[in-house]
């Protein structure tokens, strides 16, 4: 049952089509701005509105906790594909640079 599933996913996310990418585009926004109200809301007293570079909690907090959610959500999905490898092995390229 788990191999069914799995392959349903892979094979779902493997065949093109422009609307999955609208699809994972807007789930990825969703909770990126979600982890980004998550990290106001932990930590509210780091956070200066009128200057996020005041303190390194204020940078954290405000720009790069967010990154960190975002780069952990796609490195999930990627590696729930298997995409990992074709990812990061070299490209073949044809002609020269």
């Amino acid at each position: 049952m788990a191999t069914d599933l799995e392959g349903t996913w892979k094979q779902f996310w493997g065949t093109g089509r422009l609307w999955k990418a609208f699809l994972i585009a807007l789930i990825y926004l969703c909770l990126y701005l979600a982890a980004g109200w998550v990290s106001a809301e932990i930590s509210p007293a780091h956070i200066n509105l009128d200057s996020v570079f005041d303190s390194p909690a204020g940078v954290f907090y405000g720009l790069t906790f967010g990154l960190i959610v975002g780069a952990i959500l796609l490195s999930v999905f990627v590696a729930s594909l298997g995409w990992f490898g074709d990812l990061f092995r070299r490209q073949p390229v044809s002609g020269r640079w």
